[in-house]
């Protein structure tokens, strides 16, 4: 039995909300690692700015 058995049996069904699910669930991801890299770089600006950097 495959791994990506489950996944791929989810994605080749009919339901479109299983499909929507995943595409906002990778897209969550990718915006807390976009908001975690801007928060980092928030504060060496930050930092840069006071002279502390």
């Amino acid at each position: 039995m495959h791994e990506d058995y489950y996944l791929e049996r989810m994605l080749n069904k009919k339901d479109v909300r299983v499909k929507i699910y995943f595409i906002m669930w990778i897209a969550s991801i990718c915006a807390t690692i976009s908001l975690f890299i801007g928060g980092v770089y928030m504060v060496y600006l930050a930092m840069r700015y006071l002279g502390l950097f």
